[in-house]
């Protein structure tokens, strides 16, 4: 195609643009056209045709005569999709009835067998003449006991089901016996009815599949995208413990719009991802089959649809999609089916020739025909998914005749003693692949090699030469299984491992204490990549570590310091850890034995420094990565005029008081990994501040609250910072009022909206004159009610500041009111914005073809020029900025009426303040003479183009001084 995808970074969005449409550029040159990156859904149309279910139907095979049952959290029977596709239907749950709170089983129950009312036949399931018989087994939080999933089997069973769909799984990775596998063994055994179960989503580590879907005879599903790579989600194989190959197969799993739960019109498909997802595709598979071949039993439609699965192009290995991806049509036509999965036996270390055997591969042919088929072996791979080409498994023969209607067994020669490397030794997967003229098989072979394992000691010695102790811990990562664990040392000897030969990321974080047990320093000791082929002992001596200081440009003392470390392997994995150290420690060592050879590694001291000169404080948030080696003294001494500089203003909420001050940072390349550097700083208020950062692409989170532990916590915008950067900040300016919250980008987020016959409202209660700090409110000093009115007529409430309601379809005039009250005894610092009430007055109807509306909501903003304790002089002609914001969902019209009323006893009565509009800016004049002392409670009003208004009344808004 002659093309190329791209990425521009937000930073630096234009510096692309910009380039790209200079012709002038080395970069536009040769540039003809340039589209945005379209984003993809993957709707039932879509994913039917990729199974290739669209054929089948043309055959006439579309699940007719045929039942499945789907064992889920219920489903929405009068949904369009599903009225009068379902036969029967009970409840398992402590729900009251088979309605679906959740959404989960109706769109499972859609994906197999839905009719596509909704979208005029477009979105229908994979096998929509079926009927649908409805378990309810998980209740309307999404959970089920293993006893009302049981329930839900035996009942399926009962109603001669010809398949059940399972969504579901338990995550916890267990060897198969507990009583829902046990269960699902017995009721499988049946001939009549075949399982379909979920491997489940927790991916992308082997030995991942969920219990039910271990069990040997159940078909057990895996999730692939749209274009047939494995989902990252998808739980891979072999079942941990028994080594049993799963999943056999895979199924569409990424995005997929099915029936919504309660939803109509434009709302009426919803998209969800999971082999949840992929799972129902197969269930409908199965009964397309089961139409088309009725004396088949549950093994055998099980061995054509693995038989018949797709396995070129991008599907992964046996390991991850087992015979490969679905092929709805290619199932109903198989003609030689063999095994859904050839396990070829364990075999423990030390293997040797007595090991070596010959495993029978059944080929049946189903047809009227003698078939001949060619035989070769694809895609053997160990267990780290890398090739093997020694031979370890090997067909003795290159073709194979099967009569009609009869049985040939091809010999697998299994040699467990073929070379391994170390990473491999685990499950070793592969697919016999059989063609000839018309026909297509897929076998899906596993054995499991037991690996060597050795003994790795580890000791952690503090620097007085002690067994390390307190909170001194070992993380221990094998980079080739994916599988680790962190332990705390508490004063052992030794830390002793068994463990398989490979390669392994080490890392120890070591407490030291004095004669009299107070902390005295902390190190970190690490070998990022660190080869274990035999027995060894690693020491990770504290005293053999290299000190780390700071030495900053003004005086300062080191607050808080924080070690931390990161390790990603193979564009999947990472591990991390941190410890925070207080001011009582000052002194820190570390040591970093190498690098990362796969993947990246990198450890960073950060610190946060405080000092004051001339009575003007300052901080210092320092953060110093390193890829390692680490071994020697480190003195980290970044200059002022390098670091960026930011003046910080931070006002009070009405007394002096010492605030929590949190500083967190997020590393580059790490999307939510947050490491702490400061979380219970302390801040002085009022006053000012000058804070330094080191710069680059890491990300400074910083947040603050007047008290602790219930006080609100304002939340600030990621910021990066350039070298010489020099910038300011306010927070706690008042008034404090309520506002659409903003994202890290500090774009306003949505905040009202209406879906069909609902209204949902969530604002942030609490946002300061800034514009960039704020909060969802304190856990329990905040409390908070809404009123709805509609034409005049209180229709709903809700006890919390938030909530989703439901409203008639018609045009009509809304008033919805916030009432905000802060407890006082949860927060004696907060003396200002002590209570407020928000109207916002708008219109809203049904839009059938809209799917969410954004809802025409105005927030007040106020440009009031109060000091560091939020007041005003007791004098006239002040003035005081007035403006309105929106949120993600609407844009307010320009303001045709703003007013701005005061009040100095609590609202009994109010003067008008003169308000008069420039250039488009509404100002309104203070006049607070002979008014000192006095507490100001506000109420302001906007309207804007629209018909948009609101009224806010805000208790204490600021004090006279």
């Amino acid at each position: 195609m002659d093309g190329v995808a791209l990425k521009a970074g937000k930073d630096t969005a234009a510096a692309f643009w910009q380039d790209v449409t200079n012709t002038r550029s080395r970069s536009a040159s040769t540039l003809k056209k340039l589209w945005l990156d379209g984003k993809v859904e993957a709707t039932l149309d879509r994913s039917t045709a990729q199974v290739h279910a669209p054929e089948a139907w043309a055959a006439g095979y579309d699940g007719k005569g045929t039942k499945v049952a789907v064992l889920d959290t219920g489903v929405d029977a009068e949904h369009p999709d599903l009225v009068s596709r379902v036969a029967a239907s009970k409840n398992f749950t402590d729900s009251k009835t088979t309605d679906d709170r959740v959404g989960h089983g109706t769109h499972t129950a859609s994906t197999v067998g839905g009719s596509g009312a909704a979208s005029d036949g477009r979105k229908k399931g994979v096998a929509p003449g079926t009927s649908l018989l409805i378990g309810k087994v998980l209740n309307d939080q999404g959970y089920g006991l293993d006893s009302w999933i049981i329930a839900g089997m035996q009942w399926a069973v009962d109603q001669q089901a010809d398949v059940v769909s399972m969504s579901l799984g338990n995550p916890r990775i267990g060897d198969c016996t507990d009583p829902m596998a046990q269960a699902t063994k017995q009721l499988s055994q049946n001939t009549h009815t075949l399982f379909v179960v979920a491997a489940g989503n927790a991916g992308s580590g082997a030995e991942t599949v969920s219990s039910p879907g271990c069990v040997p005879s159940v078909l057990t599903v895996g999730a692939v995208d749209r274009d047939d790579t494995t989902a990252w989600f998808s739980s891979r194989g072999p079942v941990a413990v028994t080594h049993t190959l799963k999943p056999e197969i895979a199924a569409p799993g990424v995005d997929i719009s099915a029936a919504s739960a309660g939803g109509r019109g434009v709302y009426a498909y919803r998209s969800m991802s999971g082999t949840s997802m992929a799972t129902p595709h197969v269930a409908g598979a199965a009964s397309v089959v089961r139409q088309a071949h009725p004396d088949w039993t549950a093994q055998q439609i099980k061995a054509a649809l693995v038989s018949s699965a797709r396995s070129g192009g991008k599907v992964a290995g046996a390991d991850q999609t087992g015979g490969g991806v679905l092929d709805v049509f290619g199932g109903v036509n198989q003609k030689v089916l063999s095994a859904p999965a050839v396990q070829a036996g364990s075999y423990n270390w030390p293997q040797d020739s007595s090991d070596r055997t010959t495993v029978q591969v059944p080929f049946t042919n189903t047809s009227g025909s003698d078939l001949t088929l060619s035989l070769k072996l694809s895609g053997v791979h160990g267990n780290d998914g890398s090739d093997v080409n020694s031979g370890i498994m090997k067909l003795e023969q290159g073709k194979v005749a099967v009569p009609a209607g009869a049985t040939a067994q091809v010999p697998l020669r299994i040699d467990p003693t073929a070379h391994l490397k170390d990473a491999q030794y685990g499950a070793v997967t592969g697919r016999i692949l059989a063609t000839g003229g018309d026909v297509h098989v897929s076998v899906p072979v596993t054995l499991y090699v037991q690996p060597e394992t050795v003994t790795l000691r580890v000791k952690a010695i503090d620097r007085n030469g002690k067994p390390a102790a307190g909170p001194s811990s070992l993380d221990l990562a094998s980079l080739d299984t994916d599988k680790g664990e962190r332990r705390s040392n508490s004063g052992a000897t030794d830390q002793a491992y068994r463990v398989r030969p490979g390669d392994y990321a080490l890392s120890s974080f070591v407490a030291t204490y004095d004669a009299n047990n107070a902390p005295e320093s902390v190190s970190y000791l690490a070998h990022p990549q660190l080869r274990i082929t035999h027995d060894t002992t690693v020491v990770l001596d504290a005293r053999k570590a290299h000190q780390l200081s700071l030495h900053t440009d003004r005086p300062s003392k080191v607050n808080n310091t924080t070690f931390s470390y990161s390790r990603t392997w193979d564009d999947t994995w990472q591990l991390t850890g941190s410890l925070v150290s207080g001011s009582a420690v000052q002194k820190f060592y570390a040591d970093v034995d190498g690098r990362a050879k796969n993947g990246t590694f990198e450890f960073r001291p950060t610190w946060r420094a405080t000092g004051s000169e001339d009575g003007s404080p300052y901080v210092y948030n320092l953060s110093f990565p390193t890829q390692g080696p680490l071994q020697s003294d480190q003195v980290y001494q970044p200059k002022d005029s390098k670091l960026a500089q930011v003046t910080e203003t931070w006002n009070a909420m009405g007394k002096e008081a010492d605030y929590i001050d949190a500083m967190f940072i997020r590393p580059t390349g790490s999307s939510g990994n947050y490491v702490p550097v400061s979380p219970f700083g302390s801040v002085h208020v009022p006053g000012t501040r000058t804070a330094y950062y080191t710069t680059g692409d890491d990300a400074w989170y910083h947040g603050a609250m007047t008290s602790f532990p219930f006080a609100a916590f304002m939340n600030d915008q990621e910021r990066t910072y350039r070298t010489g950067q020099r910038s300011a900040e306010e927070w706690y300016g008042g008034p404090l009022r309520p506002a659409a919250p903003r994202d890290a980008d500090r774009k306003l987020m949505l905040t009202a909206e209406r879906q069909g016959d609902l209204i949902g409202f969530q604002n942030a209660l609490w946002l300061d004159g800034s514009g960039d700090h704020w909060s969802y409110g304190g856990s329990f000093g905040d409390l908070g009610n809404l009123v709805l009115k509609r034409n005049g007529e209180q229709i709903a409430t809700s006890a919390y500041p938030y909530e989703v309601f439901k409203v008639p379809a018609e045009d009509s005039a809304y008033e919805l009111t916030q009432n905000l009250s802060k407890v006082p005894t949860s927060d004696r610092n907060w003396l200002r914005s002590t209570d407020v009430t928000t109207t916002w007055s708008f219109r809203s109807h049904l839009e059938p073809d809209v799917y969410s509306r954004g809802l025409p909501i105005l927030f007040p903003a106020y440009d009031l020029p109060v000091d560091g304790t939020n007041t005003l002089p007791a004098q006239s002609g002040i003035k005081v900025g007035l403006s309105a914001e929106g949120h993600a969902g609407y844009t307010p019209g320009t303001i045709t009426a703003a007013s701005l009323s005061y009040s100095y006893d609590g609202g009994t009565t109010w003067t008008r303040a003169p308000t008069e509009q420039q250039d488009g800016k509404w100002t309104a004049v203070l006049d607070h003479t002979g008014a000192a002392g006095k507490q100001v409670t506000t109420k302001a009003t906007f309207t804007d183009a629209n018909g948009n208004a609101v009224t806010q009344t805000i208790t204490r808004a600021y004090d006279v001084r």
